[in-house]
């Protein structure tokens, strides 16, 4: 396994994500309110919707990187252990609405 490649992918997939976060949240318009703080208004809905997408893909990657990297080879293994991990979050968020 080329755990420097590996590596990569992984620190790469994530930084990319904290771009997206913070791109949306630059590109947003901030107004000052008369009480104070500040009013954000984020773009339209498609580059809301765009920004998602490519952060679930990215973050997808991340998942599967991380646990190539803890198995040492690409495997069956790696990626039961990926869906179980995504499947997880999906039952955590699903809990977090039902309160």
């Amino acid at each position: 396994m080329n755990d420097k490649l590996w590596k990569t992918i992984q620190i790469s997939s994530f930084i990319l994500i904290l771009f997206i976060f913070l791109g949306t949240i630059l590109v947003s318009e901030l107004e000052p309110k008369p009480d104070g703080g500040w009013h954000a208004t984020f773009p339209s809905k498609t580059v809301q919707m765009t920004a998602l997408g490519l952060s679930i893909v990215l973050f997808l990657t991340w998942v599967f990187a991380t646990y190539v990297r803890r198995e040492g080879e690409v495997s069956l293994r790696a990626a039961k252990r990926g869906v179980l991990f995504i499947i997880g979050m999906g039952i955590f968020y699903w809990m977090l609405q039902q309160i």
